[in-house]
């Protein structure tokens, strides 16, 4: 069946991986960036998920235009690396705006129009950074980290009325956009900003050499738009699928060091 599906985050990357395998199979797809761009593929928009007004704007064309939506998918965010010292206030609101209140946007301006079409799913591109926190990552784990409290709630809320929420949580990803989604902060304090930049050249490496391929979590997510029965949760590749049970097996101190070895060797 055909499906009208929205998609953010879609100028590149995961979400235009996405938007293009949604269109191949046939279905009605809008993908949103906050900058202009072209794709021949699906319909485009220019929208910025931090802004309510926006988000509720372009919702009400689509649904002006087609009568329904039934799959968003929520990709949209960054990655910002920096110590919390280091982070400024503009920095950390951006962050968040962005990966937890720009979802929770779409989602609110979603919800009426699903609830009123009795079903839906709105899927979300959550990390494995909301189920652990690696050093000088603190204020991407908190967004992450929110997302996972908030659609755990929100799914007994939207389950009366036929609405799915499915949170896909993917490990490193291998885009063409790791310059652009990884970021680091511009005014880190002196004493950790050789241990910052040394994390975002780590993490820019793993995700090139170790990162899982976005067209196969692009592939999982399509996949999911026709799963009759959908899970809350969908860890994507071999670490994420087991750091929950590391985590409840490992003591708390083994766990800390197995972090800074991993990710602070040399420091």
């Amino acid at each position: 069946m055909q499906q009208v599906v929205f998609i953010t985050g879609a100028s590149r990357g995961i979400g235009k991986s996405i938007a293009e395998m949604f269109s191949e199979q046939g279905h009605i797809v809008y993908g949103c960036g906050r900058t202009p761009f072209v794709n021949s593929l699906f319909h485009t928009l220019v929208m910025d998920i931090t802004s309510p007004d926006q988000v509720n704007q372009s919702l009400a064309d689509i649904i002006k235009r087609h009568g329904r939506i039934d799959v968003i998918i929520n990709n949209a965010g960054y990655d910002l690396y920096g110590s919390f010292e280091g982070t400024s206030e503009e920095e950390m609101r951006a962050q968040m705006e962005t990966n937890f209140f720009g979802t929770l946007n779409v989602i609110r301006a979603t919800i009426p129009y699903m609830k009123k079409q009795g079903s839906g799913r709105i899927v979300t591109i959550g990390s494995i950074g909301g189920i652990m926190a690696i050093p000088f990552n603190s204020v991407y784990s908190a967004s992450k980290f929110a997302l996972e409290g908030f659609l755990e709630s929100l799914r007994f809320e939207l389950a009366p009325y036929r609405i799915h929420i499915l949170l896909v949580e993917p490990q490193s990803v291998r885009t063409n956009s790791l310059e652009l989604s990884i970021q680091k902060t511009k005014n880190e304090r002196l004493e950790y900003n050789a241990s910052v930049l040394k994390m975002v050249r780590k993490m820019k490496s793993d995700g090139e050499s170790k990162g899982i391929d976005q067209d196969l979590l692009a592939t999982k997510v399509v996949s999911l738009s026709q799963v009759k029965r959908p899970k809350f949760r969908y860890p994507v590749g071999r670490l994420v699928s087991s750091i929950r049970f590391v985590k409840l097996l490992l003591p708390e101190r083994f766990f800390f060091r197995f972090i800074q070895q991993n990710f602070l060797k040399g420091e």
